[in-house]
């Protein structure tokens, strides 16, 4: 099961003029706003499992792993042709 926060507790100052990659500014209504938690937490009574949302997650999590192996492989290759290049 994944546990998601009742309110949003990221703050991206990187939107603008100056970011690196997000140049223009988001819709306000579509970004949730940052909150801070209020304490004490409260645990819900019940709980109900989102199959369709672990599904995403995980589908995302197989992508960002399968992502990182052919960077690495790649990189590896690189590396052996720069080797070859200096030796």
């Amino acid at each position: 099961m994944t546990i998601i926060p009742a309110v949003n507790m990221v703050l991206n100052l990187g939107f603008g003029d100056d970011a690196t990659h997000t140049k223009s500014v988001p819709d306000a209504n579509k970004v949730r706003q940052f909150q801070e938690l209020q304490f004490p937490i409260r645990h819900p009574k019940v709980m109900i499992r989102n199959a369709g949302l672990e599904g995403e997650l995980v589908v995302s999590s197989q992508f960002c792993v399968k992502a990182a192996g052919k960077i690495q492989r790649k990189l590896s290759l690189w590396a052996k042709k720069l080797k070859t290049l200096v030796d």
